[in-house]
């Protein structure tokens, strides 16, 4: 006969964690203390490959983005070009008014014919308002509704001290942006995107038959620091000097790491550099990464009710990198939890748990537990002995 005795349930609460395996909302439940003496007006240190905040100043004050603005634009020029909305070699007629910005520009005037690649690198390397004006009207169809576009993708990823009014980051008012959401946007870009990011190490360019002056790359990383790998500069009068930068290091023979830097309101161009570089370096060495299977026990399968099967094979739904201070891995600790009681049908993938990561008593990642296979529903019997057993226990708690 089967056993009517339920599995006590660890925890009641069926804790929904979308927002946990999202890019980068989790930053504020991941902070770390640390850093170096910073006199920039905020920073966030990210580790990407574990999505956690390392260090971060003031990461949730509103500034003025400036041209970092431009990583927006990348991403729905990047978006278009994955769906074929557009091409890398379609030829963009340069007319009407969308060339004529002030600022620093790729020198478009009317007439040209640029193709999209073209446009991308006088976007990233020359910092060309114009490109990003000339872009937003082949993705938006016009730059007020390429603006549209820009605040929902925000929306999308959870950027909550974002609103955009312009593509290129032209001063304007109600345009601004935070430290943690410019992460969010790069890691989005760095981990969603990896087809297109040599577009942001190019150190030079300019387009022919246009003058040289403005064709070198404004990340002074990239010319300091081989690890460098890209992002963008920026800087008006009242956002300072401003930086998003990524870097990839070898960190023994067979490991690579990343590393994530947004830096706002620096005093200067020597400070911005000086400061991105300290903290890129001191990210390196006071963290290191843990794979999550050296950091939580194995999963047994658990229990489910009224299928065919008893029980589920689960897991987690990819390899989970961690990042902790270097030297206490030994205080990570992980915590399970599961939305029992789990009733057929189940389906493979579903999500039927979560896993909680923390050190020091703060929380520094969450991820779902899913099904590894789906378990039908039962026949009339064993739906009929699991809804009598699940009734029995709910009288006896």
């Amino acid at each position: 006969m089967k056993s009517c005795v339920t599995p006590k349930a660890r925890f009641r609460n069926h804790l929904s964690i979308a927002a946990c395996s999202a890019t980068l909302l989790i930053l504020s439940q991941a902070v770390l203390a640390g850093g170096a003496n910073v006199s920039a007006k905020a920073y966030v240190l990210i580790d990407p490959d574990a999505k956690q905040v390392l260090a971060q100043k003031d990461g949730n004050l509103r500034f003025e983005p400036a041209s970092t603005t431009k990583l927006m634009t990348a991403l729905l020029v990047f978006k278009a070009l994955r769906a074929q909305h557009i091409d890398l070699q379609q030829k963009v007629f340069i007319g009407g008014s969308a060339w004529k910005q002030s600022g620093t520009t790729m020198y478009l005037h009317a007439g040209m014919e640029v193709t999209v690649d073209d446009l991308i690198k006088g976007l990233l390397v020359q910092s060309g308002n114009d490109a990003a004006y000339v872009l937003a009207e082949v993705v938006g169809g016009t730059v007020d509704q390429f603006v549209i576009m820009m605040n929902a993708e925000a929306q999308r990823l959870g950027m909550l001290d974002t609103h955009f009014m312009n593509p290129a980051g032209l001063p304007e008012e109600g345009h601004l942006s935070s430290a943690v959401d410019l992460g969010a946007l790069a890691l989005t870009l760095v981990n969603g995107f990896p087809e297109y990011a040599h577009y942001f190490a190019i150190k030079e360019y300019h387009y022919p038959g246009t003058p040289t002056a403005n064709r070198k790359n404004r990340n002074p990383l990239l010319f300091s620091d081989p690890s460098v790998t890209g992002m963008k500069t920026g800087y008006t009068a009242a956002a300072g000097y401003c930086l998003v930068a990524t870097a990839q290091r070898r960190v023994d023979a067979t490991h690579e790491r990343g590393m994530l830097l947004v830096l706002l309101g620096a005093e200067n161009e020597k400070r911005r550099a000086e400061e991105a570089a300290g903290l890129i370096s001191w990210g390196y060495r006071a963290f290191e990464q843990v794979q999550a299977e050296q950091a939580v026990t194995s999963f047994d399968p658990i229990k489910v009710w009224k299928g065919m099967t008893s029980h589920v094979e689960i897991g987690l739904q990819a390899p989970v990198t961690l990042s902790v201070p270097t030297g206490q891995q030994a205080g990570l600790r992980s915590e399970v939890e599961y939305f029992e009681p789990i009733i057929a049908p189940v389906e493979q993938g579903q999500q039927v748990g979560v896993v909680r990561w923390s050190l020091l008593g703060g929380l520094i990642r969450a991820e779902p537990i899913i099904a590894q296979h789906a378990v039908p529903e039962g026949g009339w019997l064993s739906r009929a002995w699991g809804s009598l057993c699940l009734w029995l226990h709910g009288l006896l708690e």
